[in-house]
């Protein structure tokens, strides 16, 4: 072993040409590596950081009376578990008129933890003292001057400070803060915890559990950042994978939440990335020496003792090119990322730190550890099953002879010697296609990604998100008498600043199906009949639950009913699943858009209802009846039956209520002209307005001046939210071009090196051909022309490669990350550019290597073995 350290480093230092190449290509490609897998790790960070201000920054929370809140604070670190933050929330009274009003009482802690900042004034010290946020402020048309008296429940509070709006799209009413020792009606306490993020927190909470005696339904989780932390086992995804009814599209889904599969998935592939570029310029460098182990082997030198030394001598490369090449690539990384994050100064929600992928590092010294163990043993594989004199003369005897003419054909011979050199090897030939191909296919795969993944955040800032328009006007009530006049929308149209508003109707009912329209049955928990599955108590208190069992044996699901205005039917056409959606024909046909259901895989087909089919819903006969008509039960004078054919089928809707049954059941959308005629209702329950120009909180006074005799009706404030979501999208998406861009220009160096050792190793033959008299000009054109046919052939690939795996990115966006139809297609002027880089790069490629030949004298090139 001695012996073999001290030949490598005399090898090292003797041929220090071919040395720099594999350092070279060892530090660019682990820069490659671990830069990008930091940088795309670093994009995750972001987003969870998102995720902590939209969320809170807490993994878990409980209920909990004083004495265990007292118990868990003096056990913060225990045998297996260390919490680190710990915020106390008591919702100490909560009042239902003239609005829906909460008095709690929070610690600092819970403020820090939910990102909601102390603006002006103090917390509240003493009884009588209260803080507001500026959303309620605004709705209660109370100044933001500290010491001010105001008016809460018929009693005088003093306003001890003001605190930052908690997110946009959270559902809840109007808050006050008071002090601890206010008194209220024994409300429940909440303890929000947050564990040690270096351990797995898995661990942590059952620890925590098992300490302080927390049954398993106890705890409940903040989704948004614990999946971040997956540490699933592979003991758990085997499991998985034996439970009946798992398929591949599970074991995929089970990955993305237990294993991070965004991250992890990228570190994956730019190590394979990597290893071959690795791989192919070792091949390249072994490809020369060949001859030089060949004369080891004389000497008499085993199979073995090759191995050891050519293992030895990589791994001593791969010593001193990783450190270098990770310093690199993540200072590279991190020097822009840095500069590039100043772009968004303003974008509180995103993180503006670097962080290194350690997990990328490690993981990728691992693999590429391997891989020069595998390189070192296939090269002596080669070797071993050549003779000494063949190894010598690097030269390869086994290939067949073909005596067949060519002259008798219009073929020119310089065009049939060309083909010959393409296809002489064709295991070259196809690496060296692979190698013109892999670079476009990855920016081609990542453009598709990039571009659908905006179209998917577009989509879902409108629906899912809540933020479809600058401004929401809604009523905070589940009565369906209240209602906004339409004379209230037009004043607000009038209001200096806004360009549009888009008012909506509201009705509840319930869709009666027949048993067999229904194919998951276990969707609903009222019907699923599964002990871990329950229903919302506060559904089966008000509406008796989402999904009842008829006594014809057939279903009834609540369905919100919404009146749409032209632009926002116009709105739906991204969510369209099926059929057509044309306010003017639904008008005539009496038609209305069905909002299905969707499982967690992103599936459709759960509900056998399509454009054509007519429904039968059962409403109440007027906005008017009896609260407890929402339940809809077996009083008929209550309620009458509405037929309707179903002219669309979509995947979300928008302006959701989130007072009656929000989300839950299913949605009928129809146009306000058809709520009117159907039910009588004229009047509206939300109203979107979209901002023109002018200042947002003028805007919102005036609104609010228009709507502050309505009851119950507010106004939440969008524009921030959607500016700071813009901004995080608009950096997401330059991630990803980065990440396409950098791998393209790695992917083309490869290329230049790979092609130019397939010019350089026929230095022999291309000098006997300039011997036999073709001029410098004619074996240039040859030339070019093969450089040419691999970038036709290399365009080819790309195209076809990049097709299939569309196929299979669709699958994984749709079912999957769940993205709302990712039907964007990569442009053709995108493709159409690859196809002329490769064109491009595979001529260049040739032509650079081919000046250097010709620039060489005929002896000279006939004389190279």
């Amino acid at each position: 072993m001695k012996a073999s350290y001290k030949f490598s480093v005399r090898y090292i230092k003797f041929y220090k040409r071919q040395t720099l190449a594999i350092l070279f290509s060892i530090v660019i490609s682990v820069a490659l590596m671990t830069g990008i897998s930091s940088l795309v790790y670093s994009g995750e960070r972001s987003n969870l950081e998102k995720d902590r201000t939209v969320y809170g920054d807490y993994h878990y929370y409980i209920k909990a009376d004083s004495e265990l809140i007292q118990e868990i604070r003096s056990k913060k670190k225990g045998e297996e578990y260390r919490i680190t933050r710990l915020g106390v929330f008591e919702k100490k009274k909560v009042i239902q008129e003239p609005y829906i009003f909460s008095f709690i009482y929070a610690d600092g802690e819970y403020f820090s933890i939910i990102k909601r900042k102390l603006l002006k004034g103090d917390y509240p010290a003493k009884p009588g003292e209260v803080m507001l946020d500026e959303y309620t402020m605004q709705n209660l048309n109370i100044s933001n001057e500290i010491g001010r008296i105001v008016m809460l429940d018929g009693k005088e509070y003093t306003l001890c400070g003001v605190v930052s709006n908690r997110w946009a799209t959270a559902v809840g009413g109007m808050e006050g803060f008071v002090s601890k020792d206010t008194k209220g009606d024994g409300g429940k306490q909440f303890l929000y915890i947050k564990f040690d993020e270096e351990k797995d927190l898995k661990r942590q909470r059952k620890a925590f559990q098992k300490e302080f005696h927390v049954p398993d339904g106890g705890m409940m989780v903040n989704d948004a950042v614990v999946s971040f932390f997956g540490d699933g086992q592979p003991s758990g995804f085997w499991m998985l994978m034996t439970t009946p009814g798992s398929n591949f599209t599970t074991a995929l889904m089970y990955a993305q939440e237990e294993f991070n599969l965004t991250v992890n998935g990228v570190i994956i592939i730019l190590c394979i990335f990597s290893s071959f570029i690795i791989y192919s310029i070792f091949h390249v460098s072994i490809m020369k020496r060949t001859s030089q182990y060949g004369i080891l082997e004389a000497l008499g030198i085993g199979d073995k003792d090759i191995f050891r030394l050519l293992f030895m001598e990589l791994g001593l490369l791969f010593a001193m090119g990783y450190p270098i090449g990770s310093i690199i690539g993540n200072g590279i990384i991190g020097l822009s990322y840095s500069k590039f994050s100043n772009v968004f100064a303003d974008a509180d929600a995103v993180s503006k730190h670097f962080y290194i992928s350690y997990k990328a590092v490690i993981l990728g010294a691992v693999f590429l550890g391997i891989l020069l163990f595998l390189i070192s043993f296939i090269s002596v594989r080669r070797l071993h099953r050549l003779s000494v004199v063949d190894v010598m003369k690097n030269s390869n005897h086994s290939k067949r002879r073909n005596r067949k003419s060519y002259s008798t054909n219009t073929v020119q011979m310089t065009d049939v010697i060309s083909k010959k050199f393409m296809f002489a090897r064709k295991g070259t030939f196809i690496s060296i296609l692979f190698s013109l191909s892999l670079g476009g296919i990855i920016f081609l795969c990542t453009t598709y990604v990039t571009v659908n993944t905006r179209h998917n955040n577009e989509l879902s800032l409108k629906a899912d998100d809540g933020l479809g328009s600058d401004y929401q006007i809604f009523l905070e009530t589940s009565s369906l008498q209240d209602t906004i006049p339409e004379k209230s929308v037009s004043n607000i149209k009038k209001v200096p600043g806004v360009e549009s508003a888009h008012p909506v109707n509201y009705f509840l009912g319930e869709l009666e199906i027949a048993r067999d329209t229904l194919q998951w049955k276990n969707f609903f928990p009222e019907i699923a009949n599964d002990p871990n599955y329950l229903p919302d108590p506060r559904t089966m208190e008000y509406f008796n639950g989402i999904c009842t069992e008829r006594p014809d044996g057939g279903y009834g699901i609540k369905s919100n009913i919404y009146g749409y205005d032209s632009r926002m039917m116009a709105g739906l056409e991204s969510y369209l699943l099926e059929g057509r959606i044309n306010p003017l024909k639904m008008q005539e046909d009496n038609s209305v858009i069905l909002r299905t259901l969707m499982d967690g895989q992103g599936y459709y087909d759960g509900l056998l209802i399509h454009p054509g089919d007519t429904i039968t819903v059962k409403v109440p006969k007027s906005p008017d009846v009896p609260e407890e008509a929402v339940k809809f039960g077996d009083q008929e004078d209550w309620f009458l039956e509405k037929k309707f054919v179903v002219s669309a089928v979509v995947s979300r809707a928008m302006a959701n209520n989130p007072y009656f049954i929000g989300n839950s059941g299913l949605d009928l959308i129809m146009t306000n002209r058809q709520m009117e005629e159907n039910f009588g209702i004229s009047g509206y329950n939300i109203i979107s307005v979209k901002k023109g120009t002018g200042d947002s909180k003028e805007i919102v006074k005036g609104i609010k001046d228009q709507i502050y005799n309505l009851p119950r009706c507010l106004i939440k404030d969008y524009t921030a939210e959607i500016k700071l979501q813009n901004s995080y999208l608009e950096q997401k998406m330059i991630f990803f071009y980065g990440i396409a861009v950098i791998l393209l220009m790695i992917s083309l160096m490869h290329i230049m090196n790979s092609m130019s050792h397939l010019v350089l190793s026929r230095r022999h033959e291309f000098g006997i051909l300039r011997a036999m008299g073709i001029t410098d000009s004619g074996f240039l054109i040859m030339m070019l022309k093969e450089g040419l046919h691999y970038g036709v052939f290399a365009s080819l690939l790309t195209v076809l490669v990049y097709l299939g795996l569309e196929r299979l990115l669709l699958y994984l966006l749709t079912h999957v990350y769940l993205y709302i139809n990712p039907n964007q297609r990569t442009n053709i002027w995108i493709i159409g550019g690859i196809i002329i880089l490769n064109l491009i790069i595979s001529v260049g490629a040739v032509f650079i290597p081919v000046k250097q030949v010709l620039g060489d004298s005929i002896i000279e090139e006939i004389n190279r073995e």
